[in-house]
């Protein structure tokens, strides 16, 4: 019996509940313009900017991916925060955030950690705080 395939079914199943699940809550602002006329600005507000902010978003992924790639590369051999993709962008996604270790990266190639380090937060926070 296929137990390995319903255990990924089941898996996949959950996945699309939860992603469901957040459609219907979002789906519920809809709801609460009747009651609130604060939130139909809103809403409106977010629909009118939606083709601004996708393009800001799309800018921001690929900045984030191209940097997830160059840090990656550059340490994943020596520093196991980025030794494959995912905790490689868990770990760049903190450092926007403000949560880094740069001497970890200093000890490994000081050069490369000072260039990609430098220019990856000063071009993050310009495309974050354009999104403000």
């Amino acid at each position: 019996f296929p137990f390995y395939w319903l255990a990924k079914s089941e898996d996949l199943l959950l996945q699309w509940n939860a992603i469901n699940a957040m459609f219907t809550w979002i789906r519920l602002l809809r709801y609460m313009e009747a009651i609130s006329p604060g939130t139909k600005q809103l809403t409106m507000t977010v629909a009118e900017s939606a083709s601004q902010l996708s393009t800001l978003m799309m800018l921001f992924c690929i900045c984030l991916c191209g940097y997830m790639l160059g840090f990656q590369i550059a340490f994943g051999r020596q520093l196991e925060n980025y030794a494959n993709w995912d905790k490689t962008f868990f770990t760049i996604f903190n450092m926007i955030l403000g949560d880094f270790d740069y001497f970890e990266l200093a000890k490994v190639n000081f050069y490369a950690s000072t260039v990609l380090f430098l220019t990856y937060v000063v071009i993050m926070w310009f495309i974050i705080l354009n999104m403000i």
